[in-house]
C-alpha cells in the first residue's frame, strides 16, 4: 500500500467542500448532518478526517463513536445505517489500494478509540470497488434496497414517466385547491410535527426528536414543505440536499385529508424543483421488503431499486455478545422515551 496521511476536519468548508467532489455523496454525509448529530444527542462523537497523499486530499472518512455506556463503544461510520463509509474522489473511484487503505484507517481509528466494532452503509450509487473492498474486509453483511428517482433538466420528461396514478393525483390537489409552500417557519414545523407524531404511533415506531427535525430545518440542507387547506397544514415533508442527491427523509400527512392527495402534491413540487435546479437524483428511502405497498408508491414515480449492504467487522466478540443481549431493552426503553418526550411536546404545541 502506498503512504497517506490523516487529518481530522474542524471546518464545514473544507469537508463539504471535498465531500461534494464525491459522486456518490449524500446530505447524511455533509458537515451539516454532523453537527445535527452530535449536538442533538450526546453519546455520538464524531471524528471527521480527510485521508491525504502527495499534498491532495483523496478520500473523505466520516466516523461517530457511539458511546451508551462507559464500557461499550461502537464505531458507525453513520448512525442509524445511514449511508457512509470512504468519500473517494470522483477522478479515484477504481484506485483500490487507496478504498483498500481508506477502510484500513476506519478500522484504524476505531480500534483506537476503543470499540468493539465498526460498521459501514455503503452508499447505492458508489462503485462496485468499494463493494468489492468492504465484501473482502467484513465479518458479516446484510443487504438492504432503497428507491432512486434520476431526474432530468427537463421535468415535463420526468412528469411523462410518471404512472398516470400519479399525474392523476396532483391534478386532483390542485383542483381542490391544495396549496403547498417550503418553509423555514417554526409554526408550521410544529404543526407538521403534531401530524408525524400521529403517525409513528400508528405505525408503533419511535419518533424522531423535536430538537434534530428543527435543527435540520434550519441547516443548509434542510428544507420543510407542507401542503394546506384553507391555511390548515394536512401534510409535510422534511427533504435532505447535498451535492447531487435530494433524500425524501421525514413525511406524514392527517389520514383525514388522504383522499386530497396531499402527498402526491408536495413529492411532485420536491421532484420538480430538483429537476429545475441541477440536482441528479431523489432518494426515496430504504423499503421493508414486506411492504409492497410503499415500494408500488415508490415505483409508480418512477423510482428504481439499488441494493446496498451494511457491513460489520467486530473487534470484541464477547462485549458484541452482551450488547446484544441487552441493546433490545434498550431500544424498547429509548423508544418509549421518545414517544413520551414527543407527547409531551405535542400537548406543549396545542
Amino acid at each position: 500500500m502506498r503512504g497517506y496521511d490523516l487529518v481530522e476536519i474542524e471546518k464545514r468548508e473544507t469537508w463539504d467542500g471535498f465531500v461534494r467532489m464525491c459522486p456518490y455523496s449524500t446530505p447524511f454525509n455533509s458537515w451539516s448532518w454532523r453537527c445535527a448529530l452530535s449536538e442533538r444527542f450526546v453519546g455520538m462523537v464524531p471524528y471527521y478526517f480527510l485521508m491525504r497523499g502527495n499534498g491532495e486530499n483523496l478520500v473523505a472518512i466520516p466516523i461517530f463513536l457511539f458511546r451508551p455506556f462507559p464500557t461499550f463503544k461502537s464505531a458507525l461510520s453513520m448512525p442509524w445505517n445511514l449511508f457512509g463509509g470512504p468519500m473517494v474522489r470522483g477522478d479515484l473511484l477504481e484506485d483500490t489500494d487507496l478504498i483498500r487503505s481508506s477502510i484500513a484507517a476506519m478500522e484504524r481509528i476505531a480500534r483506537q478509540n476503543g470499540a468493539y466494532e465498526l460498521i459501514i452503509t455503503r452508499p447505492p450509487l458508489s462503485p462496485e470497488s468499494l463493494r468489492t473492498e468492504l465484501q473482502r474486509w467484513a465479518d458479516q453483511s446484510e443487504g438492504k434496497f432503497t428507491h432512486l428517482l434520476r431526474l432530468d433538466p427537463d421535468f415535463e420528461r420526468i412528469w411523462r414517466s410518471y404512472n398516470p396514478r400519479v399525474r392523476t393525483a396532483v391534478r386532483k390537489a390542485n383542483r381542490l385547491s391544495v396549496r403547498w409552500s417550503r418553509t423555514k417557519s417554526e409554526d408550521k414545523l410544529r404543526e407538521f410535527y403534531r401530524i408525524y407524531l400521529k403517525a409513528m404511533l400508528r405505525f408503533r415506531s419511535p419518533p424522531k426528536p423535536y430538537e434534530l427535525l428543527r435543527y435540520v430545518q434550519t441547516s443548509p440542507i434542510g428544507d420543510l414543505i407542507v401542503a394546506e387547506v384553507e391555511g390548515k397544514v394536512i401534510a409535510g415533508l422534511l427533504f435532505l440536499t447535498f451535492g447531487k442527491t435530494i433524500t425524501l427523509w421525514c413525511g406524514a400527512s392527517l389520514r383525514e385529508f388522504r383522499s386530497y392527495r396531499p402527498n402526491n402534491l408536495i413529492f411532485n413540487e420536491v421532484i420538480k424543483w430538483g429537476c429545475q435546479n441541477g440536482y441528479e437524483w431523489v432518494d426515496f428511502g430504504a423499503s421493508p421488503p414486506e411492504n409492497r405497498g410503499l415500494v408500488a408508491f415508490k415505483e409508480e414515480w418512477g423510482a428504481v431499486r439499488f441494493d446496498f449492504e451494511i457491513y460489520h467487522k467486530v473487534f470484541s466478540p464477547a462485549k458484541k455478545r452482551v450488547w446484544e443481549r441487552i441493546e433490545p431493552d434498550l431500544r424498547r426503553f429509548y423508544s418509549l422515551l421518545q414517544s413520551t418526550k414527543a407527547k409531551l411536546k405535542g400537548k406543549g404545541n396545542r
